[in-house]
């Protein structure tokens, strides 16, 4: 069942024209659970990522619920989603405006952008519970979070698979994440789509929330080309 919340829209002039596409219905068999239990800003303060609603899939893959439809590209405003980097910085991306509300299916018009952040530091990583790759990054001592989810867990007909699938590729070909924070302190690119999420006390999360995901392109030296997968992506 849908929940009725208004979408919160905050204005900002960075959101590129709509661009017209067909998106069909997420096919995993979970779309019913890719519902979020609330309209509200923040989660109850004791609410880890422990106690975060999951829905295991095969091969002991575990996916979000929490607003997953905007965080795979499932929702109903994916079509709308410009797969053109827009280069920014941290800095930019923190200091949006706070949602007042954020609706499970639906996008704010900074989450309509693909952003791309050039020679950050990513500085620890982990896997999550709910088999997303989670990523600090750091920009001269301003830290976000950015997020590449299990292929799995991304529907066959999301605008963001191919990317997320490159993106997860390309990072388990470095690093090997595990359930505990590793350290990393490399230079680092990363693309992906904007993407507000609860607080609820995550490691390095912006003070809006703010984060990359999914994650559809990344690189690790300095100066470092992440986009090959996106550009395919785009011209589909």
């Amino acid at each position: 069942m849908k929940a009725n919340c208004s979408t919160g829209r905050s204005s900002t002039d960075r959101v590129r024209p709509r661009r017209k596409a067909v998106l069909h219905s997420f096919s995993l068999g979970v779309a019913s659970l890719l519902v979020s239990t609330s309209c509200g800003r923040f989660a109850p303060e004791e609410q880890g990522e422990q106690r975060e609603l999951l829905v295991e899939l095969k091969d002991a893959v575990r996916c979000g619920v929490e607003r997953w439809a905007v965080k795979v590209g499932t929702d109903d405003d994916a079509w709308a989603v410009d797969l053109t980097p827009l280069d920014t910085t941290v800095d930019t991306l923190i200091n949006f405006p706070l949602p007042e509300s954020l609706p499970p299916r639906n996008r704010l018009p900074e989450e309509l952008v693909v952003y791309r952040l050039s020679d950050v530091t990513l500085t620890v990583y982990r896997r999550e519970t709910d088999s997303d790759y989670h990523l600090v990054i750091d920009d001269g001592g301003e830290t976000m979070i950015v997020e590449i989810p299990h292929p799995d867990c991304v529907g066959p007909d999301s605008p963001f698979l191919s990317g997320a699938q490159a993106a997860r590729d390309a990072f388990d070909s470095t690093f090997t994440a595990t359930d505990r924070f590793q350290t990393a302190n490399v230079t680092t690119t990363v693309i992906g789509a904007g993407f507000f999420d609860f607080l609820h006390g995550q490691r390095g999360v912006a003070p809006n929330g703010i984060e990359l995901h999914s994650v559809l392109g990344i690189c690790f030296d300095p100066g470092c080309d992440a986009g090959s997968a996106l550009r395919l992506t785009a011209a589909q």
